[in-house]
């Protein structure tokens, strides 16, 4: 019982502390940067894999989110024995101090899904 209890606190703190994003960001909004962040912008990257900070602007029209999202660096890398899969708020905290990037980010609704565009834009 007290272990279960105790696993149970420390996933609450570990994700509290892993979410990097602050403030009164909307939650589906919040939802499509780390969905980018697993399935777009990290694409191709041998280095440290990208987690959202902040997301700077947002539009939706239709069933296309246009955002301006801020990444940081994450402690997660292909090195460290990472992959795209690993890319959530809870596997990739932020690496404090670590590069910073902003990206462009589309997101357009198919079937019970979203496909992104991602670029850089800073």
């Amino acid at each position: 019982m007290f272990k279960s209890l105790g696993f149970f606190a420390l996933c609450i703190v570990g994700c509290s502390v892993a979410a990097p994003i602050h403030g009164d960001v909307d939650d589906e909004l919040l939802g499509l940067a780390w969905e980018a962040a697993a399935t777009s912008v990290n694409v191709g990257n041998a280095g440290k894999f990208w987690v959202p900070i902040e997301i700077q602007s947002s539009d939706k029209s239709g069933s296309v989110t246009n955002m301006v999202v801020v990444f940081q660096e994450s402690w997660c890398s292909p090195a460290e024995g990472n992959d795209l899969e690993d890319v959530c708020e809870s596997m990739c905290p932020v690496y404090y101090g670590g590069a910073k990037a902003t990206y462009r980010i589309t997101a357009t609704e198919t079937n019970g899904g979203s496909d992104f565009e991602s670029v850089k834009i800073e």
